[in-house]
């Protein structure tokens, strides 16, 4: 669900992106709006990343918990 939310919101910024065209001379309005969307866009991208890592590592002290306890049984 959030990878959901994450990839509409980042869609609707590089559509923004893609209708300003490249090539032509950009306005400093222009440039500053474009580098402020680049700068949400990493922003979020680090967000995911923080997020995945966090899902990760929860994970890995479950599966450490599970591991554990057949650990003790096998040795009692």
């Amino acid at each position: 669900m959030a990878a959901f939310i994450a990839k509409q919101m980042m869609g609707n910024q590089l559509s923004a992106v893609k209708e300003i065209s490249v090539g032509d001379n950009l306005s400093a309005e222009e440039k500053e709006r474009l580098a402020q969307l680049e700068q949400e866009r990493l922003e979020a991208l680090k967000e995911q990343e923080e997020r995945r890592k966090e899902k990760h590592r929860k994970m890995e002290e479950e599966r450490e918990k599970v591991r554990k306890g057949i650990r003790d049984k096998v040795i009692t």
